[in-house]
């Protein structure tokens, strides 16, 4: 009877043995599933193409678009100014200084983007403002000065058409082209402080409105963070031109007496922070 009970406890013993050994890890698995169970967590929720998604996005960035008919526009006013002065009182106190060229665009949007998988759409409100056009006269030995400057604003809503790739669980490239209708408004200042012009004190400060569709093509960079955001970069092409820019039923005329014309094509750098609502 002893020895029953004696071979039930080896048993009993040697099945737990084999039991423990059976269920606990190695030691090569004790090193290998935490790392993974790391790895995994740090991927956040895997690739975003394994699911839908619906983020907001905030924009910035600038960029260019070449305006001719704005810089021709007051190409010229401060130079012959500075002229007729210096030669009224005989001297060479007066200078001009000019910013033409190439109009620099800088603004921003936020918008909502949502993928169903590798199709996406995007709808966006964006601000983009130009630096001054500008003519100035200028001494260092006068306050007289006389100027003329031009800005022109861009308000946009745009709706995309999106399509990404990934090529890992966090980089991925989106691509998009899109139609927009926003509204310009061109400011025109002129100010006249030679005071010894008839003119003297007189200044003119109107802004014009106009309005009209826009296409752009993009193409950005993205990178997913450790939580819900993504960072990208990218370039941006955009076409189109707004004319009759109106105020009070008076439409801004250009150098030769046309409706004023201002380009809306040209190219952008943008940096944008998205988050991934799900």
């Amino acid at each position: 009877m002893k020895k029953v009970h004696i071979l039930t406890l080896v048993l009993f013993f040697a099945l737990s043995g084999i039991s423990t050994a059976i269920s606990a890890p190695s030691q090569g698995e004790l090193t290998f599933f935490p790392a993974d169970t790391e790895k995994a967590a740090s991927s956040g929720s895997g690739d975003l193409l394994s699911q839908p998604t619906f983020m907001i996005q905030v924009r910035g960035g600038f960029g260019y678009t070449a305006n001719s008919e704005l810089n021709d526009y007051v190409k010229g006013y401060a130079p012959d100014a500075a002229l007729a002065m210096n030669s009224f009182t005989g001297t060479t106190a007066w200078g001009s200084e000019e910013t033409v060229g190439n109009t620099t665009m800088l603004g921003g949007e936020l918008g909502l983007r949502f993928f169903f998988s590798n199709l996406g759409i995007g709808l966006s409100g964006g601000y983009y403002t130009s630096t001054a056009t500008e003519s100035k006269v200028t001494s260092d030995i006068y306050s007289d000065t006389t100027n003329i400057k031009l800005t022109f604003i861009y308000v946009p809503v745009t709706l995309d058409l999106l399509y990404r790739v990934s090529i890992t669980s966090r980089l991925g490239i989106t691509a998009g082209a899109g139609i927009s209708y926003g509204i310009g408004q061109l400011n025109y200042k002129w100010e006249d402080k030679v005071n010894f012009s008839t003119t003297y004190g007189e200044s003119i400060n109107e802004t014009y409105a106009s309005a009209g569709l826009s296409y752009r093509v993009t193409a950005e960079v993205h990178y997913r963070m450790d939580n819900d955001w993504l960072l990208a970069g990218g370039i941006m092409r955009t076409f189109g031109s707004l004319s009759d820019f109106e105020k009070d039923s008076k439409v801004f005329k250009n150098k030769s007496g046309e409706a004023m014309n201002i380009s809306l094509s040209g190219w952008y750098i943008y940096f944008q922070a998205s988050y991934l609502v799900f």
